[in-house]
This record gives C-alpha cells, sequence and structure tokens, in this order.
C-alpha cells in the first residue's frame, strides 16, 4: 500500500546567521539571502508546492518579521516564533512548532539550495523517518554521517570522531509524530542550550531507529558564509541550470 503524501514541512530559520553578515549587512535574515533573484526560502517554498506541500511552518527568531511579510503574501505558509532563538539551538526552535504538527512532516533548515529530486525522494521513500543523506562536497562545513546497517548511528562534523561514514546531513529529513515526540522530549531533558535538531535524531534513533535515503549524486549546498556563497554562485547554479530548476 502506498503511503499518502507529505502536505506538511517545518523550516528551521530562526538562528541569527552571524558568519553572513559581511553578505546580509546583519539586515535580513540568512534564509532570505537572494541567489540569482530569489531568496533560499522562496526556492524551497516553491520546491515544496512543487512536491505537494500545502502547509509550510517557518520557525522564526532572528529578523523574523521579514518571515511574517512573507508568510502574509504567500498562501499556505504560517510562521511561529523561538523567542530565545539567541540562546538556544535549532531543537528548541522546532520544539516551538511541534504543537502544531499532527502528522509527517518534512522538514528543511532555511539556508539551503538543493534539486527538487532531495524532496522527492523523501516523499517517496516508505520509512517513516528518514535523513537525506548526500555524497561527499567537500564544502568545508559538512556534517558526516555514520550508518549502522538501515539506520543513522551518529553524526559530526569531525570525521574521524565516526566509523563507517555513509555520506553528509542534506539539511532534508522525513519525520513522523512519533519521533518528533521523542525528539522534543530530549530536549526537554537535555542541559545544553545549544542543542541542535540533528543530535536529537542521533539521541532518537538509538530508541527509534532513524532510517536514511542516500544520494550519492544530490546537487545542493548549505550557504552559511560568503566562501559558501561563491561556491555557490560558480559551481552549484551552473548544474541546477543544466537540470532546468533555475
Amino acid at each position: 500500500m502506498s503511503r499518502s503524501p507529505i502536505t506538511t514541512a517545518v523550516i528551521l530559520a530562526a538562528g541569527m546567521g552571524t558568519r553572513l553578515e559581511g553578505v546580509t549587512g546583519g539586515q535580513i535574515p540568512k534564509g532570505l539571502l537572494p541567489v540569482q533573484g530569489r531568496s533560499l526560502v522562496e526556492r524551497s517554498l516553491d520546491k515544496l508546492e512543487r512536491q505537494g506541500v500545502v502547509r509550510t511552518i517557518i520557525v522564526t527568531g532572528h529578523l523574523g518579521h521579514f518571515y511574517e511579510e512573507l508568510a502574509r503574501r504567500r498562501p499556505g505558509v504560517e510562521t511561529v516564533c523561538n523567542p530565545d532563538y539567541a540562546d538556544t539551538g535549532s531543537m528548541a526552535s522546532l520544539a516551538v512548532a511541534a504543537p502544531r504538527i499532527d502528522a509527517p512532516f518534512l522538514l528543511l533548515e532555511s539556508d539551503l539550495i538543493y534539486e527538487q529530486r532531495g524532496l522527492r525522494l523523501l516523499q517517496e521513500t516508505n520509512l517513516d523517518d528518514a535523513v537525506l543523506i548526500s555524497g561527499f562536497t567537500k564544502s568545508d562545513d559538512e556534517v558526516f554521517i555514520e550508518v549502522d546497517g538501515a539506520r543513522v548511528a551518529k553524526m559530526s562534523k569531525n570525521r574521524p570522531d565516526l566509523g563507517s561514514v555513509l555520506g553528509e546531513l542534506s539539511g532534508l529529513n522525513k519525520i513522523s509524530p512519533p519521533l518528533l515526540s521523542q525528539m522534543v522530549e530530549l530536549c526537554r531533558t537535555n542541559p545544553m542550550k545549544q542543542y541542535h535538531y540533528e543530535y536529537a535524531l542521533t539521541d532518537a534513533s538509538a530508541i527509534r531507529p532513524v532510517g536514511f535515503v542516500f544520494c550519492g549524486d544530490l546537487v545542493w549546498a548549505e550557504i552559511d558564509d560568503a566562501q559558501h556563497l561563491e561556491r555557490v554562485e560558480r559551481i552549484l547554479l551552473p548544474r541546477l541550470n543544466a537540470l532546468g530548476e533555475e
């Protein structure tokens, strides 16, 4: 039996984006950074709509009023604010959105640029919970993923800390309500303020196995600083153009 399509997404967009201030001047949140005329978040919204998503929750914080204005002109988009964005990690932001979620959803980071295939693979998988793992990008800010059979075992930016590394965290994920509840509980009981959703995924996988979808040639990037942006403009955009996605 085929699964019902996922129609809800959450975009984590509360971060301060300090490493991009040389580009943004601190005047816009990093998810609204324009790349070839369109912001990163609006690119994601367009791709999510093409993939059948009709409701997207953007978790805001730093300069959140920009996203509130975006939601006013984009049907199906709503915002919720993490008031403690300056002192907490991304899992606290996801926890703020959790009361609004009662169905499987796609979880994205706000600073991504990627091909449509990434979302399609997550929509098509029969796994209840899945992290989309890419091949090695050599982007200089990778989160590597160690797997154990069919589940995610560990994640780290320091590859030597891991054993069998399959690839990298792409920032695109599929989450079920039971996994979300487990992640929120882990966040509530963890004393670390900067507890990120990646940590919660790894910790939860020891209790409720989190699967993965591997796409070794996925075209994607995260834009955290000016060098990442330069790499996207020089390498990623031509590849996305070649796929007919720009």
